[in-house]
Order: C-alpha cells, then structure tokens, then sequence
C-alpha cells in the first residue's frame, strides 16, 4: 500500500509538471502582437548631410551684391557645365569668336535640327511636318545667302526650294541682313517681332512684342513656341523647337538676344531681367533640354558643336543635350545678371532675388504586398533646400504609378508620405516644390522638381497553409506515459509551430525587411499552441487515470 501510495504520488507529480509546462507555453504564445503599418519598421533612412552652397548674403550688402552674388554662385554650381555666363555680367574680356567670320558648319545639332554659318554668328534649321524647313536668321546679307547659306543647306541635304518661312531672333543686322535675298527668291513669309520692324525693306510678319505669355507658331505642320524677349532690342523673341534625338524629344531652347551693353537703357536692363525670367518659366514648363544662341559662344553652344565635329555627327552621342537642370541654370544666371544690371543703373531699385532651391528624393521603402491586393504602399521621402539653407514647413507633391500625395517638411527640410501604387519592374517618383516668395515679395525660392526610380515589385505577404484539426489518439491505460522534462520558455521567443512537412514553395516567409508579421500567421501560431496543449492535458489525464486505478 506504501508503495502504490508512492508511485500514485510520482504519477501525480508527474502529471503536473506536464499540465505545469502547459500552462507556462499558453501566455508566450499569446503575448506576442505584430507590427502593424506606419511602426518604425516602416521608416525611411536619413538624407545625406545637407551642406550650403555658399554662405548667407550679409545683409549690408547693395541691391547690386545681392544680385550678383546669387548669379555668381548659380555659375559656381554648374560643375563644369557649359552654361550661360555672359562677360557683361562679370566683367570678362569680350569674347573673341565676336570677331571670328570663319565658317562653322554645316553640322546636325538633332535628328530634325542644324547649324550653320559663322564663328561669330549662326543660323538654324529645322524640318517641318510637310517635307520642308523653317529657317531661324539669314546672316548679314545677300553674300552670305550666296556663299554660305544656301550650299550649307545644300551640304545638310535640304532644298533651298523646300523653305517654308525665316523667322528672325531680332532686328539687328547680323540677324537679319540676308532676309530680303531669301524672301525674294523663295517668296515666304519673314517673321519678327513687332518691336524691331523700322527700316526693314523685306515684308515683314509680326509676332506682338507686347504680349508677353508664349505663341505658338504652326508653319509646315510643325508648332514652334514663341516667347516676346525684349531686352536686347525692343522685338528680340526666343524660341522653343520641338527637336528630337534617335527618336526620342528633347526641347531646344533658343534665346532670342545675347549682350545687354555698357550703354543700355534702365528700360532695356529691366526688360531683358523679365524676359529672361519668363524664358526660365518656359525652360521648366516644356522640360527643354538643350539650348542654342546665334551667336554659339554666348552660351556655350560652339564648344558642343566643335565636339559633334570632331565625333563625325551625333550617331553615337549628344552633346547639345544638357539636362533640363543645366538649361534652367543658364536662364537662371541670366535673369540675376540683368537684375544687377537693373541695380547698376538705378541704386534704388529693389528686385527679387531669386534662389534656386533642390528637391532631393532620398529615399523610397516599398511594403510587402497583401494577399489579393493589387496596390502596395511605398513611402517616399525628399528633401527641400535652397543654396542657403533647408526648407521648412512648405509642401512636396509626389507622384508614382498614376497615385499621389503631399508631404511637408520638417526642421530638416524632409517631407515624407505613403501613397498605393500598382507593382511594376521599375517605379519612378516624381516630386515638385511649387515655390515660394517671402519677405514681403523681397526673396522667391524657385520651384523645383526631383525623381528616383525604384525596383517596383514587393515581396507578397505570405499566405497561410490550412492546418488540420489535430486528433488525440485513445490512451492505453496499460502504458505509463514517460514524464516529460519541464522546459523554460524564452521570454524573448515565440514558441515554434510544430513541423508539418516542407515548405510550400508558393508560401513565402516574411523576411526582417518587410518589418511585420502578418496577422494570420500570429493566429496559427495559437491555433498550433492551443492543439498541443489539448494533446498534454489527454496525456496527463490518462496518467492520472492510471495511477487511480493502481491504487
């Protein structure tokens, strides 16, 4: 009886521990929760350092050093890039190609567009829809239609019979001295800004110098955007061609004007200050590219020229093509350096300075992809900043896969927000500053615009394997149950599911990237927990029944 009495209470004793080791593994397997959206798993990593461009304009400084200086460091940042930066504004030496008359060209700048006539002064072809061409300034007079004009466009493979219309940057004679000749032979119409038409002895087509938003202009069924630049002269108009490279378009900006001189009217300085600003406005909206000026060497435009001789052509490469950044930059350059002319004239005048501003697109974290689903969220972060400092407070639209949204920065300049986008292979995020003007109209930060493209296909949230009712075999009340070694849950760990054979290769497990557990995975991991419970506790209970019935 003793002993029966004892094995009844080792029985018992071990019967316990199981239900014991039970019970401990219930509340592991229950605490845990898993990260939901929007936790810290989701945040983006920081931007780069931001450093400034250049130090803060001391504010003793004259209208005139406040302009200049933001000029100075608009060319101090082109890195190397050929953009305007005239000697008028800096006071350079003037620059020698002015006197150069040798020949330049004929040479192709675009699939649709050429250059050809001097050093010193230039024209422009460009192809229409119809099969012809529209011809942009006629060099200084009739010789010049005779020796260089026409057998240059002989040389680039167009028909001087195929001109559809001249149309003449300004009035000055460099520009339009061959117009007449050409109007004469090829009876087209000339088109000039209406500023510029006294003395001519062609028969002009007007284009208003006094409406100053962009015209288009149709000519062989192909649209060319004019914008009045008066400045350097009173009908001074730039351009926008609608150019193309292998196919593929890449707007070319071509300014109108080149010097503003020593001698200039306080009226022609403010007009040209406008007109340059307004060409920036355009630059931006149109997305241009590339550049040309008449008189190549103003913005760099010989040095790209020399290369696409010396490379043969422009079959392998481009390098009128810039980047619409570098365009902007020139035009930027351009409007400061007319604003400290305006300042050079009159020591009371106060213009805006205006500073160019970058938005950064840092960072982009794609989500896991729900089962089902047919978008994911990515969050998107981007930096604003102007040369001085960063931006805070102002808002930053982002643009992907057809979805939107609108962040505002912070004290680091940094905006940031989750928008739902359809998986591609590569997803590209736009993001826009719409520019600001502060202190009382005195400063504008520019808007701006920046891009990162993104590999756009997640990973798919895991799908869960159906997990069968688990069945308690019959006990045999013959049969001791050996006593189960009491273990020490993890505090750290969930408990692991019992193996249910190899993995499906359609199920994928959630890495540490995607920075959540999904929700259906936390419930299986009960669902398996509360099953093994179920089968300790019949095998306790059978343990005890035994010891009953030994006693």
């Amino acid at each position: 009886m003793e002993g029966n009495s004892r094995s009844r209470r080792r029985l018992t004793r071990s019967a316990l521990v199981v239900v014991a080791a039970c019970a401990i593994a219930l509340p592991v397997g229950a605490a845990y929760a898993a990260p939901t959206e929007g936790t810290a798993a989701d945040a983006l990593p920081a931007p780069p350092p931001f450093v400034p461009a250049a130090d803060p304009i001391p504010e003793d400084a004259t209208e005139y050093e406040r302009q200049i200086a933001l000029a100075e460091i608009g060319v101090a940042g082109a890195d190397g890039a050929g953009i305007m930066a005239p000697n008028w504004c800096f006071g350079t030496p003037r620059p020698p190609e002015l006197s150069d008359e040798s020949e330049l060209g004929p040479v192709p700048l675009m699939d649709n567009a050429a250059y050809l006539g001097m050093v010193t002064v230039g024209q422009v072809t460009l192809d229409t829809a119809d099969g012809g061409f529209i011809l942009f300034d006629t060099l200084y007079d009739e010789e010049d239609v005779e020796t260089l004009t026409k057998p240059g466009l002989v040389e680039l493979g167009l028909d001087p019979a195929d001109l559809r219309a001249i149309i003449v940057t300004h009035g000055h004679l460099d520009h339009d001295g061959g117009a007449k000749a050409l109007q004469d032979e090829f009876d087209v119409p000339v088109y000039i800004g209406s500023g510029d038409t006294e003395g001519k002895e062609y028969d002009p087509t007007l284009i208003d110098s006094t409406a100053l938003e962009p015209v288009d202009l149709t000519i062989g069924g192909t649209t060319v955007i004019a914008l009045a630049s008066p400045g350097h002269s009173d009908g001074t108009v730039s351009f926008i061609l609608p150019t193309t490279y292998q196919g593929q378009s890449h707007p070319l900006a071509f300014w109108g004007g080149s010097g503003l001189s020593a001698n200039a009217s306080l009226s022609n300085a403010l007009g040209y200050m406008e007109s340059a600003g307004r060409m920036w406005e355009l630059v931006r909206e149109t997305g241009a590219d590339a550049s040309i000026n008449s008189h190549t060497f103003f913005d760099q435009s010989k040095a790209r020229i020399d290369e696409i001789i010396a490379n043969g052509g422009i079959s392998e490469s481009n390098p009128m093509i810039q980047g619409n950044d570098v365009v902007l930059r020139s035009f930027y350059v351009l409007r400061q350096c007319a604003a400290a002319a305006v300042a050079q004239r009159d020591e009371t005048a106060e213009n805006p300075i205006w500073r160019m501003t970058e938005t950064d697109v840092f960072a982009a974290k794609l989500g896991a992809l729900p089962a089902g689903a047919q978008s994911v969220p990515l969050t998107v972060g981007a930096r604003l900043s102007n040369v001085f400092e960063v931006l805070e407070g102002q808002q930053v639209t982002f643009a992907a896969g057809g979805a939107s949204c609108i962040g505002t920065t912070d004290a680091d300049g940094v905006a940031t927000c989750t928008l739902d986008v359809t998986p591609a292979d590569e997803i590209t995020i736009d993001a826009s500053f719409a520019g600001r003007s502060v202190a009382a109209g005195d400063e504008v930060d520019l808007p701006s615009d920046g891009s990162l493209a993104v590999a756009g296909q997640p990973t798919p949230e895991p799908t869960p394997t159906p997990t069968p009712e688990p069945t308690s075999p019959t006990p045999d009340p013959t049969t001791p149950a050996p006593s189960p070694e009491p273990t020490s849950p993890s505090p750290t760990t969930a408990p692991s599911a019992p193996a249910t054979g190899d993995p499906s290769p359609t199920t994928p497990v959630p890495s540490a990237d995607d920075g959540r557990l999904a929700a259906t995975g936390s419930s299986i991991d009960l669902t398996l927990a509360a099953a093994a419970i179920g089968g300790l506790l019949l095998v306790g209970g059978a343990v005890l029944l035994r010891a009953r019935r030994r006693s």
